[in-house]
């Protein structure tokens, strides 16, 4: 699996595919962790317009990124849920410790 990243002026963005679940969570968390150690950046913005289901390994990771920015001082957002996705956000209160956007544009525009 393959994890879409870019940096910003403001932020580095990392792109999930259609499935964040045990299958590949291990292999995105592979991906992510060279990221993290050498990213300047202090926001990450977790984009996640192309995924469709998100299991508790997929959770494991979005705390694990958490966890390493905010080591840092830094944030997370999340952007581009469906309704789905929102609705676990919601249940794991992720959303208390995540600013959740409805898409890249309006997470950069709180920069």
């Amino acid at each position: 699996m393959e994890i879409q990243h870019y940096r910003d002026k403001k932020a580095y963005t990392i792109s999930f595919p259609a499935e964040l679940t045990k299958k590949n969570a291990r292999d995105a968390e592979f991906d992510i962790q060279p990221i993290l150690a050498n990213i300047e950046a202090t926001t990450i913005i977790l984009d996640f317009n192309e995924t469709q289901f998100i299991d508790s390994s997929g959770i494991g990771l979005v705390i694990l990124i958490y966890k390493r920015l905010k080591e840092r001082d830094g944030d997370v957002y999340a952007c581009c849920l469906n309704t789905e996705n929102a609705e676990l956000f919601e249940m794991t209160r992720l959303i208390d410790i995540i600013r959740v956007f409805p898409s890249e544009q309006a997470a950069l525009e709180t920069l």
